[in-house]
């Protein structure tokens, strides 16, 4: 997971709250190695691969204004800070 991440976190209409987050990254490979993701401390939810690379998911909570997305994969113990961060004074806050 060394090539730039980028993410949108997109309200989803009639919800109290919950987020489509899509991260778009080169090369993300997925394969047999599950990914897992947090935006602060909230987990995201529902990973589904792009077929471009990267991948889209939910967050059933408004993130706090700031908040990181966090990566690792299953079985590995680092984890890797991306530059997408929340922004609430954005429509869809960018990396």
């Amino acid at each position: 997971m060394n090539n730039k991440i980028t993410g949108t976190f997109e309200p989803i209409p009639g919800t109290r709250g919950a987020y489509t987050l899509v991260v778009d990254a080169e090369s993300f490979v997925f394969g047999a190695r599950h990914v897992l993701a947090r935006v602060g401390r909230q987990p995201v939810q529902s990973i589904l691969p792009s077929p471009g690379g990267g991948f889209t998911a939910r967050i059933d909570k408004p993130p706090n204004e700031g908040d990181r997305l966090y990566l690792q994969y299953v079985g590995n113990t680092s984890e890797l800070a991306t530059d997408v961060v929340f922004r609430s004074s954005e429509k869809k806050p960018v990396a």
